[in-house]
């Protein structure tokens, strides 16, 4: 990775209520989805997002016991 040019970076999760509401939050305000909402199975809901400067952040919406 380092060969690609890729520095070493932190990208921590931030549980929110519902992530595409938050998607669609995120491009209304001019930040980007550098990847769309996706689920994974029996944990939930996830997306990555960047804000307009280009930091990004993981968001997810964690799947309910049972559900």
């Amino acid at each position: 990775m380092r060969a690609d040019g890729l520095r070493p970076t932190w990208v921590p999760y931030v549980t929110v209520a519902d992530v595409d509401a938050l998607v669609r939050q995120v491009v209304a305000l001019g930040g980007k989805v550098t990847m769309p909402p996706a689920d994974i199975r029996s944990v939930g809901r996830f997306a990555v997002i960047a804000d307009p400067q280009g930091a990004t952040l993981n968001v997810i919406t964690y799947a309910m016991p049972g559900a």
